[in-house]
């Protein structure tokens, strides 16, 4: 057996070498000029990336420093929400932490998220990929610890808010009432109301019908045990209205290319369909006819046939922007 080399020296004489490793023929471009001996322990190693190759340390300080300052607000604000303690539910049959609920939709719903330009790009997100039609739309299915997020990125609480400026109305109670149908209890019924006329015409599932319809019983009994006896009558004769409009109006923006399913007889068969069950009256003929739809069809013409493009190109600028920014900081 030949005698094995004891030195790089000797290794080099007995093959004949210039120098090992060799450099492909590519690679003279790189001008690699490293001496030996510089990756010979972890010591050399690291003393050599230390000096050819710099790292800003800078960039360290300053995602700590931001970290430091996030933890305490996320520490607040998930207090709100994640507890050591089991909270009861007010719909215990469905376990339903309601005080978290209430907590996010006021957050959700407050003057610094609803101005906070990140809204503004999550709504033009959802239209840039508005072409989902209501036939080719699935139901996620039912699950009993969480209402199911609405289409489009619509809130419920929010499109109660607008419905209830759409109405006019000239009522007593106007304080409480308002409180009411803007209430926790009364976004969840939107929620899981929209869902389960949404299965009824376009994706019937019996066994998650029977789960929403239950769960909407519940909040009912919320909403009316919270009521105060004289506000009653005058919420049960415009609550029925109110839900089939803002069913509609989630319909209506979150399927532009489906418009031609919401007509007269889809309107006519939310208005029954809600008055059936919260009364167990039918309403008046054409009743929908009285509805103001005037800020939902503003809503839908301010973006004009070419806003898709428009909203698109836009995001890739932004998308470039960015990139560049954090190349910046990292060069």
């Amino acid at each position: 057996m030949e005698n094995l080399s004891k030195d790089l020296e000797e290794f080099l004489h007995l093959e004949d070498l210039i120098n090992w490793p060799e450099l492909l023929p590519d690679e003279d471009e790189f001008q690699m000029n490293i001496q030996p001996g510089v990756f010979s322990s972890y010591e050399s190693t690291v003393q050599y990336i230390h000096e050819h190759a710099p790292f800003q340390m800078e960039i360290l300080d300053d995602i700590e420093q931001r970290i430091n300052q996030f933890v305490p607000r996320l520490e607040k604000y998930s207090s709100k929400i994640l507890s050591d303690k089991p909270g009861e539910s007010k719909i215990k049959e469905h376990h339903i932490d309601l005080s978290s609920y209430t907590f996010l939709t006021q957050i959700k719903n407050s003057d610094a998220l609803l101005t906070h330009p990140s809204r503004k790009l999550s709504e033009e997100l959802s239209f840039a990929n508005s072409d989902v039609t209501v036939q080719s739309e699935r139901f996620p299915g039912f699950k009993p610890f969480e209402f199911t997020e609405l289409p489009g990125h619509t809130e419920a609480v929010q499109l109660l808010s607008w419905i209830w400026r759409a109405q006019n109305f000239n009522l007593g109670y106007q304080s409480t009432l308002k409180k009411l149908i803007l209430s926790t209890s009364s976004g969840a019924i939107l929620q899981d109301a929209f869902w389960w006329f949404f299965l009824s015409k376009f994706q019937p599932s019996q066994e998650d019908q029977d789960n929403l319809f239950s769960r909407i019983a519940d909040s009912f009994v919320t909403l009316f045990m919270t009521c105060p006896p004289p506000v009653l009558d005058t919420l049960l004769k415009v609550y029925p209205d109110c839900l089939a409009q803002a069913v509609f109006a989630i319909f209506y923006k979150s399927y532009p290319e489906s418009h031609n399913h919401f007509g007269d007889e889809f309107k006519k068969e939310l208005t029954e369909l809600f008055s059936l069950w919260i009364t167990g009256l039918k309403p008046l003929p054409f009743s929908w006819r009285q509805w103001n739809l005037e800020w939902l069809v503003k809503s839908i013409s301010k973006r004009g046939p070419d806003r898709k493009e428009r909203i698109l190109r836009e995001l890739e600028l932004r998308s470039e922007n960015c990139n560049h920014y954090y190349y910046q900081r990292c060069v």
